[in-house]
């Protein structure tokens, strides 16, 4: 199913959802300014591409199964406020697991929110992975919608969760897909395991494993991940280490998070191209709705010689 007609089919089923009790509205406004340093110069940039709304629908077939859609749209609340598909998914659930066709993250890229200190953080995931880098030789990293089928295990001991995806290659000859993860959640230990074949490209394989721990409410993690394809002959690996805390401002108690990476790409003829990342992010909450946050950002491209730096702030409002 393309992107469009999963749109029209989640579309269809929130029209006919509405009249129901169980369908309800989320999202979070947000938006923030910032400078981009590069050694052209400083220019000033506001953004609102982080703003968000969507609706749910979680209805009862019986007493153990249950039917939901979930649509999520992604705007500019600075712009040009025209609507796209974000995410995507129409599930159902029961004793032996649950099944949705969906348009957005992988079973393995859902990760990706361990990632997430507000949802939506204003520090880029695509830069952080090298995104620019890998998908000139088509190289998935993590960060790309997909259109796909999942089917998720029941959980094992309360602990161990078991999903797999088939994403469908849409067109003649092309190549199916398919996304493999295994996830263990001892509350204060998670770590997961997972691989893709035919992902976000065709000819291409990512393997990822994650895995943090929490103490004394700190958690600290690392992220890393391999991926190649066979057609372009491109490489790619991938060390991030993360951390997220509480500490206090003031009078204010805020919720921090750091990431700190490498990643290093290789062509077909065996050059190397490595980018060196940090960024930082703090959210004062205001009250359980709203936050103010400030954040930086850098990227160091060392090969190429190119530095760019991101220092910002912004407003987010949960509804």
């Amino acid at each position: 199913m393309t992107r469009t007609g999963l749109g029209a089919t989640l579309f269809l089923l929130l029209t006919l959802g509405t009249a129901s009790a169980q369908t309800s509205l989320y999202g979070h406004a947000n938006g923030f300014a910032q400078t981009r340093t590069v050694s052209d110069g400083t220019s000033v940039e506001l953004r609102g591409y982080l703003t968000e709304f969507g609706f749910r629908n979680r209805t009862e077939i019986d007493q153990n199964r249950r039917a939901g859609f979930d649509l999520n749209l992604g705007m500019n609340l600075l712009d040009s406020w025209s609507p796209y598909l974000r995410y995507g998914e129409l599930s159902l659930q029961g004793p032996r697991g649950q099944l949705a066709l969906f348009y957005g993250p992988t079973v393995l890229t859902q990760s990706n929110r361990w990632l997430s200190l507000m949802h939506q953080d204003p520090d880029n995931l695509p830069i952080a992975l090298d995104y620019g880098n890998a998908s000139a030789l088509q190289l998935p990293v993590g960060v790309t919608a997909v259109d796909g089928l999942s089917y998720q295990l029941p959980t094992v001991a309360d602990r161990l969760v078991l999903a797999a995806a088939l994403i469908p290659a849409e067109q003649l000859g092309g190549e199916t897909g398919y996304s493999f993860a295994a996830t263990l959640n001892t509350g204060a230990v998670r770590t997961l395991a997972g691989f893709e074949i035919n992902g976000a490209y065709a000819n291409a394989q990512m393997v990822r494993l994650m895995s943090d721990v929490e103490i004394d409410r700190t958690r600290i993690g690392l992220l890393t991940q391999a991926s190649q394809n066979t057609l372009t002959d491109g490489a790619r690996q991938t060390v991030l280490l993360y951390g997220f805390w509480p500490w206090r401002l003031a009078d204010h108690l805020t919720n921090a998070k750091a990431m700190l990476g490498v990643n290093r790409t290789e062509d077909q003829n065996d050059d190397a191209a490595v980018q060196l990342y940090f960024s930082f992010l703090d959210e004062v909450p205001v009250t359980s709705k709203l936050s103010f946050y400030g954040f930086s950002e850098a990227e160091w491209e060392i090969q190429a010689e190119t530095f760019t730096f991101y220092f910002g702030a912004g407003a987010r409002l949960t509804f």
